[in-house]
């Protein structure tokens, strides 16, 4: 599976870069001239980062390559502003990274691509209540109480990758998604930048202010949806396991 970063600066007043990395394989580019051929946006979810869809698409690119002609599959990953990243800052950073065209250094023009994720779109364990947020309100609770006592600084990686492993809430993952969150979701600590006494251990890349939930998201894309719906197909897919719905 061959990857490529992607990076925009920002631009018409959006005032952060924006990340995304693409994936495909060689038998794809066969696929890059084909208007009817399907370009898949994947978002991830919060506290969590890109590149945790990468074991998915392994087993998926698979039957992609039996049965479709697929372009590649880009990963918008949530911008990390000083302040907690809502449902709202998170569609404009959406927004922003798809209508960049070539002009603005751009490398694919997704307004000439048929993408999967705004024709059709499929949404995985959204934390969602049509009937209100009360509903929601003691596993929010859990969630946020979490996000704050969380440990968040280590020595290093390895010992970071020993604490996730004995986690309750992470020793549950594939162990895949713990190799790339140790990768991808932990980065250096801001004290190893100081001259004098610099701090050589790391910390979370989404820190733990920025993982705490917006408090509307359970309830204000609803209403987007419900005008969603009227135009493409949405679907819903939910875990089999009830851990946390």
């Amino acid at each position: 599976m061959l990857e490529e970063a992607v990076t925009y600066p920002p631009r018409d007043g959006y005032p952060l870069f924006l990340t995304a990395k693409r994936y495909w394989i060689p038998e794809f580019e066969i696929h890059a001239e084909d208007p009817e051929a399907w370009t898949l946006i994947l978002l991830h979810s919060t506290a969590s980062h890109k590149e945790s869809w990468g074991p998915t698409l392994e087993r998926l690119f698979h039957y992609y390559y039996l049965n479709c002609g697929y372009h590649a599959l880009y990963y918008i990953t949530q911008p990390i502003p000083s302040s907690p990243v809502t449902c709202d800052k998170y569609a404009e950073a959406i927004y922003h990274f798809l209508v960049a065209s070539p002009d603005y250094g751009a490398k694919v023009d997704f307004r000439k691509r048929r993408l999967y994720g705004f024709d059709s779109i499929t949404i995985v364990d959204p934390m969602l209540s049509p009937a209100g947020s009360h509903h929601l309100n003691k596993l929010r609770t859990i969630l946020i109480k979490g996000a704050y006592e969380r440990r968040d600084v280590w020595p290093d990686r390895v010992t970071a990758m020993k604490a996730l492993r004995r986690r309750d809430r992470t020793k549950k993952w594939d162990p895949r998604i713990l190799v790339v969150f140790i990768k991808h979701g932990i980065r250096p600590h801001p004290g190893s930048y100081y001259l004098e006494n610099p701090y050589l251990g790391v910390t979370l890349a989404c820190t733990r202010d920025q993982e705490a939930l917006d408090p509307e998201g359970a309830t204000k894309p609803v209403k987007s949806l419900n005008l969603a719906c009227r135009e493409n197909p949405i679907h819903l897919v939910l875990g089999g396991i009830h851990d946390f719905m």
